[in-house]
């Protein structure tokens, strides 16, 4: 159950995200104004951004406690969420915190996870969260669709989308909370066998 638990946690921090992906290009050009020709500079910018975010929250990890970078950059998402839930026109803005606070909530995720399979499981248990990245994206695609009713953007439509989006998204430092405690338990207990 621990290893299932593990492997999931990547997937997990990424469900909040992957709600808004399949609409982020109406969302910024609808709700956020962006015009078509902003897009492609748009995504640079967030490509870039999640890049550096990634980068300086991997040198973070050895710095502050997966903890305390899970609830800053979860804080962050949800702040992004709130621009085009408030009416604020800043595509720029929402693509830098929104992209940048994934990434890092990723990272954060990751950095916990990582100390969980010994060395000769390193590879099944890579492939274990891998298969599940994918379960729980095509959930969220799936939940997506369906909280957007015939593909509608109505603005109340997408606030619900995004509201769903933050609500979920605020568990995520819990679950940091749970795994570093039974990542502790492993260590007060070094003669245990592997978990199941």
């Amino acid at each position: 159950m621990d290893t299932l638990l593990f492997a999931s946690s990547n997937a997990l921090a990424q469900f909040s995200p992957m709600l808004v992906i399949p609409i982020l290009v109406p969302l910024v050009t609808q709700q956020l104004g962006a015009s078509q020709d902003l897009l492609p500079w748009l995504f640079f910018v967030g490509g870039v951004t999640g890049y550096l975010s990634t980068k300086m929250a991997g040198i973070l990890t050895s710095r502050v406690s997966a903890l305390i970078l899970a609830t800053g950059s979860t804080l962050v998402f949800i702040l992004s969420l709130l621009i085009p839930m408030l009416g604020y026109q800043y595509a720029a803005l929402f693509m830098t915190l929104f992209l940048g606070a994934s990434y890092s909530r990723l990272v954060s995720s990751s950095a916990v996870s990582i100390q969980f399979p010994d060395d000769s499981q390193r590879a099944g248990f890579s492939s274990l969260q891998t298969s599940i990245m994918y379960l729980i994206t095509t959930v969220a695609f799936f939940l997506s669709a369906f909280l957007l009713p015939d593909h509608g953007m109505a603005p109340q439509n997408v606030n619900m989308l995004l509201a769903v989006c933050a609500i979920s998204a605020s568990g995520f430092p819990i679950m940091v909370i749970i795994l570093q405690k039974k990542l502790a338990k492993r260590t007060l207990q070094p003669d245990c066998k592997y978990p199941a």
